[in-house]
Order: C-alpha cells, then structure tokens, then sequence
C-alpha cells in the first residue's frame, strides 16, 4: 500500500506540470480525512521549502 510520502515523491518525478497536477488529484482523492490532511501538510511543506531557495 502506498504512504503519503511515496505518493507526494511520485508527483516529483513527473516530466511535466500538468502531470504533476493530475497525480496529485488522484492522490488526494484517494485518502481518508486525516490522510489529506497530512498530505496537505507535506505538500505545503515541499512547496515553501522549494521556493526558499533563490
């Protein structure tokens, strides 16, 4: 079964933005109430870490 992580990585890896996007729909949907939240939080995470480094 896939974690959170593993299905917020797997959206990394993708080639191209649009790719990104529908990965992580699909990944989102498919999670409980809790399981979203934590995704939410990971992904707010990754974001702002990208976007501190200039």
């Amino acid at each position: 079964m896939e974690t959170i992580l593993s299905k917020l990585l797997y959206t990394v890896k993708a080639d191209d933005i649009k790719e990104i996007f529908e990965e992580l729909k699909k990944a989102i949907n498919e999670l409980d109430k809790d399981k979203k939240e934590k995704f939410y939080s990971y992904l707010k995470s990754l974001l702002i870490g990208s976007g501190s480094r200039a």
